[in-house]
């Protein structure tokens, strides 16, 4: 399972992000579930599930949990799909796309959402 985090810069309402929620795991086939919905200073943060759907294969068959995780390049267009602050998505693609050889440190670091804005 990945975890999408989407930044809202204006106040949403929980009804409309269900109903895109719904609309784009469809359209996708991507299982997605709302986890939380946290007011910001100017707007909120979403937490969203994502994982890729099943594919059929043999009963036998014990599919790698990778098999159905996104990728960071996938999670970036995931969150843009559902809203998030297109800035803040362009520069989760660069680093999405340099992650390469990234100590783990990093490789777990690359999506956040921050609880407050520095501005010093």
């Amino acid at each position: 399972m990945t975890l999408l985090y989407l930044d809202f810069d204006e106040p949403i309402n929980a009804d409309d992000i269900e109903k895109r929620i719904y609309n784009i795991a469809s359209m996708v086939q991507i299982n997605l579930e709302l986890k939380a919905i946290h007011p910001t200073r100017r707007g909120h943060h979403v937490i969203v599930s994502a994982e890729w759907k099943a594919k059929p294969i043999p009963a036998s068959y014990v599919a790698p949990k990778a098999l159905y995780e996104l990728t960071p390049a996938e999670t970036v267009a995931m969150q843009l799909l559902l809203g998030s602050d297109p800035k803040r998505e362009a520069f989760n693609l660069l680093r999405a796309h340099s992650l390469g050889d990234a100590p783990e440190f990093w490789r777990d670091r690359w999506n956040v959402l921050y609880a407050e804005k520095i501005t010093e």
